[in-house]
Parts: C-alpha cells; structure tokens; sequence
C-alpha cells in the first residue's frame, strides 16, 4: 500500500517511510529525542459543531429506508478521513525518537458485540483510500461493524488471546518483548491488522452510550497519534457576531494528539477542514482526493 511514485528507501518501514525533507525541521528533531514517549506528548483540542445542515442531509438520505444508509458517525469518519487523505501531516508518528508518515490512512474503533455489561469489546480497523467517497466508506464501516458482531474476533484479539491460556508471567513477557519490538520497527501484520491503536485516527463514539465527549489518552503501544471521542447530541446555543443567539442540534468532539507530528497552525486548518465536512456532509460525495480548497 506504498503511496504512488514512492519507492522504499533504507529506514523506511513496511507501513511507513522515514521523513527525511526539510518538512523534519530542528523543533521535531529535538522533540522526538527529549521528549521520546507518545504520552508525554499529549495534546488537546476540542470542537463544538453546528449540526443543523448534517441533520437535514441525512434526513434527506435516509428518508423511507428500512436500514439507514448513513449516519453521523459515518459522517465524521469520513470527514476526517479525508482530511488526513489532503492533510498529509496528521499521518504521522514517531518510533524510536524518528519521524515517520504512513504509506495508508486508516481509522480504528471498537465494536460492543452484544449493548449489555457482559458484552464482549471488539477492535476494528478500515483503511480509507484516495478514491473512497462517503458512500464507499460507509459500505466499510457497516460491513466491518457485521463482521466484529459476529461470533468471530477480531484477528489482534484472536492472535493475543492465546496468551491467556499460559502462566501469568509468560503472557506478561511475551507482550513486554512484542512492545519492545513494536516501539523499533513494525510488527507482523497478524497482530496490528484490527488494532486501533496502529489506526491513523482511533475514535470513541460515548454519544452512542450516553455520555459526553472526553480526551483519550494515547499509548506507547502502536503509533496512533489522534485519537477522537464523539459526544451525545444535544441542543445549545449558537451566537452570531452581532450577539443574536438561536438554539441548534450540536456535537462535541474531543481531539487528543501527539503534538510533535505537526504545528498548531497545521493542527488548526486541519481542524477548520473536517468542521467543514461534517457540517457539509455533500463535500462528502466526491472521491476524497479530489479536495483542493484552500481553508
């Protein structure tokens, strides 16, 4: 899945290639050595976001079907999907004090197979491509959630579960020496295939549960760097400049990010970017690649 016209140099890993260009200035340089871990590095954004023309698009959409065809939560993946596709930098991690892109954007998520307290969790992963539009993600999403419904796990679970039937302190070497190995170069794709934690973007749908968005923390495990949760809808107050105020359908959304892959200017265009999609969700409908727009 190596990005076009890119051929794999010395450095590079299998799902990334080694920043080497003037794009990895001193700032990045010095911070990834000082700072070496993903947790040391957290940082936080939040969006409230304006609802009101989303509502009306997946009414629109939805209007007679049985089983809807899209959904909020379909909507903001796909927003940020494409912004990370046109925003090339939120691809980014480090391993081992170095600065790296990934050949793939991919968003990860976790699945309750059965809404109860004994419900077991599923991890679930879909790789976003160039040419996706709304529609075709969708289509990923909904067969991936099917799919983490099932009797099946999900292939990292399915690979580490087996270490449940050893000794304790077997089990616990085993994963220390995997996250060793992990933290300097890519690990067998059986075991990071389903894993959010090696996603581009991990999210958390608490709406879906009741409960408002928070920050998650990210991990030393893996090489996620963005990790999103999404709030529960609600109405709130919207203000214009003139100090007029009207009550609207809202949704917070709580960013946490490894603050060395990019700057906060960066951070901030791409942030204005996926508002502008899922307020917009039409924007949506075009393969993903295709925005060229300027924010």
């Amino acid at each position: 899945m190596n990005k076009e016209g890119y051929k794999r140099r010395f450095g590079d890993k299998k799902d990334a290639r080694l920043i080497r260009d003037k794009s990895y200035d001193t700032n990045h340089f010095v911070m990834g050595i000082v700072w070496p871990t993903r947790v040391e590095n957290e940082a936080y954004i939040s969006a409230k976001i304006d609802l009101t023309d989303t509502d009306r698009y997946l009414k629109e959409k939805n209007e007679g079907l049985k089983d809807p065809k899209f959904s909020l939560f379909m909507i903001i993946c796909a927003a940020m999907g494409k912004a990370f596709i046109n925003r090339p930098k939120m691809n980014r991690f480090y391993r081992k004090n170095r600065l790296y892109e990934r050949n793939h954007v991919s968003i990860g998520f976790i699945v309750k197979k059965v809404i109860s307290d004994e419900g077991e969790e599923a991890m679930a992963r879909v790789y976003v491509e160039p040419n996706d539009t709304l529609e075709t993600l969708s289509e990923k999403l909904k067969k991936e959630v099917e799919e983490r419904r099932s009797e099946k796990m999900d292939k990292s679970s399915d690979d580490l579960r087996i270490l449940m039937k050893f000794p304790f302190f077997i089990g616990k070497t085993f994963l220390r020496i995997l996250k060793f190995i992990g933290s300097r170069t890519s690990l067998p794709e059986s075991i990071t295939a389903s894993d959010l934690w090696y996603s581009s973007i991990a999210f958390s749908n608490l709406g879906s549960i009741g409960l408002n968005a928070a920050y998650h923390h990210l991990s030393n495990w893996g090489t996620n760097s963005f990790f999103v949760t999404i709030g529960e809808k609600k109405i709130r107050p919207f203000y214009d400049r003139d100090g007029s105020m009207e009550l609207k359908d809202s949704i917070d959304i709580g960013m946490t990010i490894d603050e060395r892959i990019a700057d906060g200017y960066y951070y901030s265009k791409t942030i204005r970017l996926m508002k502008r999609y899922i307020m917009h969700p039409e924007l949506l409908e075009k393969p993903f690649k295709e925005e060229k727009e300027s924010e």
